[in-house]
């Protein structure tokens, strides 16, 4: 991972270390709409907080603004309150930034959105970083960047920790835990978490459809298990048709038979191996490989080679 990218994690933190918790009913409004994309709302959000006097946060944002509209004068006056009063910080970084690139800020943008778009991920990473620099995103572009940095699986810790960060800062606003659930699906330790909170979404008339979406792709990468299978089918309970999820709950019931299969061999239960391995079907070479073991153990040779070619012919690399 480029230096710059573990640094816009940590920065991203640091933004907002004074805690949301006791934020100002006019600094929760700016995050909102920061949330849905809407720089002009956010912005006259932020200069209402100004006007009760400086913060770092709002003189960054409002004069982000300024710098993106080509107002790049208006953009340095912030700029030199937020450096009188908190030099070095990480909105100080973030504002210089945003002067440095002006008005040539939606082109970037726009290229790095197309790359992402096209599955060019690491391309995607390059141009954000171009847009951002050594500066944390912006607070109207940090969702969509976390989301195509969660894409890359080495980058996956860095974006969990900006997204669990939006979370905090905007509890209720439904697209920050929308991609926060759709990242923590991405890594075996984190899926069911994902999953439990996709499925809390699904219901949502903003979000649903996307949570659906995304929740049906998490429930095909999970392993058999309990839980999994609770989680299919309350998935099937909701879409009866889905012929491919409930093709996949069966062949994980199987797989999960064999696997018991194979711990009774391995007890010796003979009869509890030979029953599990045959509620798999005859189609299956993992459950025939395990019906030849028992016919060794048992030295029935005839069927045992019988067997075993038939899993051979089923699995032949196997």
């Amino acid at each position: 991972m480029p230096a710059p990218l573990i640094g816009w994690a940590a920065m991203a933190v640091a933004l907002a270390a004074s805690g949301e918790a006791g934020a100002p009913p006019l600094v929760r409004t700016a995050w909102y709409w920061e949330a849905r994309r809407r720089d002009d709302r956010a912005a006259e959000a932020w200069e209402a907080v100004l006007r009760s006097g400086d913060r770092p946060d709002a003189l960054a944002a409002v004069g982000g603004q300024r710098a993106r509209a080509g107002r790049l004068e208006d953009a340095r006056g912030y700029l030199a309150r937020l450096a009188r009063r908190w030099p070095g910080s990480p909105e100080q970084a973030q504002l210089e930034q945003a002067i440095a690139i002006g008005a040539r800020h939606g082109a970037l943008l726009a290229r790095a959105r197309e790359a992402a778009r096209a599955g060019r991920l690491e391309d995607a990473i390059s141009r954000y970083q171009e847009l951002f620099g050594p500066a944390p995103p912006p607070g109207h572009l940090a969702a969509e960047y976390y989301e195509v940095l969660a894409g890359v699986p080495r980058m996956l810790s860095a974006a969990l920790a900006g997204l669990e960060e939006l979370t905090r800062r905007v509890p209720n606003h439904v697209r920050y835990q929308l991609s926060l659930a759709r990242a923590l699906t991405y890594a075996p330790a984190t899926r069911m978490e994902g999953v439990r909170r996709l499925e809390m979404l699904v219901e949502d008339r903003t979000v649903g459809a996307e949570a659906s979406a995304a929740l049906r792709r998490a429930l095909a990468w999970l392993q058999p298990g309990p839980e999994t299978e609770g989680h299919v089918s309350r998935w099937l309970e909701r879409h009866p048709s889905d012929r491919d999820m409930a093709a996949t709950q069966s062949q994980r019931r199987a797989s999960a038979g064999i696997d018991d299969g194979y711990g009774a061999l391995r007890r010796g239960d003979l009869a509890a191996a030979r029953r599990a391995f045959a509620e798999a079907g005859d189609h299956d070479a993992r459950a025939l490989a395990g019906l030849a073991i028992i016919a060794l153990r048992q030295r029935d040779y005839s069927t045992a080679r019988l067997l075993a070619e038939r899993a051979r012919d089923l699995a032949p690399s196997s």
